[in-house]
């Protein structure tokens, strides 16, 4: 996402020199798996659901203190919506997902640490794929809150590999459903699990 890209930038640029001299990269690649995003019972139940889908996700952090890691990151995935109608699933689309996120993350000690990050989540379809869709009127920023925790084990001062659990939620609905007569809008959770790699441009932990 451009602006989120931009946010970076203003992030490390802000900040005093020590600061930035104690900036880490990070990537993550894993899968992500969202609830249903829209639910209908006309004759019989309906529903629209992204299929579990590959992620990855690159994020900068600044070291607060010790403790503490202020970060700002983006999140990729794409993968099928599909609609289920009984015992039948269909194909929509392969769409993506775009998420950019600002967070503070607590180091509990070596290997464990909690993140508590706000953002937003858009959904990203191509034109071609909205004809006759839920996003054919367009496909709206939504506001998300997420939680994480992560375990690594370092490898020198400044490598560490790990693994992360992340969770997050936002309300979803769009135009074209509230065309069609859906109101309201429905809360979605994702939950995330990814391979992460962060590289120090300094010896400071964490």
């Amino acid at each position: 996402m451009r602006p989120t890209a931009a946010l970076v930038g203003v992030l490390v640029g802000a900040m005093p020199a020590a600061a930035v001299a104690q900036v880490a990269v990070e990537v993550g690649l894993g899968a992500l798996g969202s609830s249903i995003l829209v639910r209908d019972s006309i004759v019989q139940e309906l529903t629209v659901r992204p299929d579990i889908a590959p992620s990855a996700t690159v994020a900068i952090g600044a070291l607060l203190d010790p403790s503490w890691q202020l970060l700002a990151g983006v999140r990729w995935t794409r993968g099928d919506l599909a609609r289920r109608e009984g015992d039948e699933k269909t194909s929509i689309m392969t769409m993506t997902v775009w998420s950019g996120s600002l967070g503070l993350r607590r180091q509990l000690n070596d290997w464990a640490s909690v993140q508590g990050s706000i953002g937003a989540i858009k959904y990203a379809p191509s034109d071609e794929a909205k004809v006759g869709t839920l996003f054919q009127e367009g496909a709206p920023l939504f506001a998300a809150a997420a939680l994480a925790v992560r375990a690594e084990r370092r490898f020198g001062a400044r490598t560490a590999i790990g693994l992360q659990i992340a969770y997050d939620a936002h309300r979803f609905g769009t135009q074209a459903l509230r065309s069609s007569g859906v109101t309201g809008q429905r809360i979605v959770h994702r939950i995330s699990i990814e391979m992460t790699f962060r590289r120090s441009l300094s010896d400071a932990r964490p």
